[in-house]
């Protein structure tokens, strides 16, 4: 990691690296004369939930990296269901 001294604007603004181009990125205050600048990747409140929860999180990237690799279940046998529906449908006198 290179250290390098670099002067800052009249507004407290400096240039970071190209690699931080286009970036989201945490600034962590350290002291009074120190901040640490993170990248970051934002993630939708509401799905924060799973990234807390390392079970669930592991699922997923597990049936991410399944799907990628083209590995699926099978899907339902929509025939065989079709064959059964009358069987749900209600007969004359009962409730719908």
């Amino acid at each position: 990691m290179a250290i390098v001294a670099q002067s800052t604007d009249k507004k407290g603004r400096l240039t970071l690296p190209k690699e931080f181009a286009d970036s989201l990125v945490i600034m962590e205050q350290i002291g009074d004369s120190e901040i640490r600048i993170k990248k970051a990747r934002a993630i939708p409140e509401d799905e924060g939930w799973l990234w807390k929860n390392p079970v669930a999180g592991g699922k997923v990237l597990e049936g991410l990296k399944e799907a990628r690799a083209g590995e699926f279940v099978a899907g339902p046998d929509l025939d065989a269901d079709a064959a059964h529906i009358e069987d749900l449908a209600p007969t004359n006198g009962e409730a719908e």
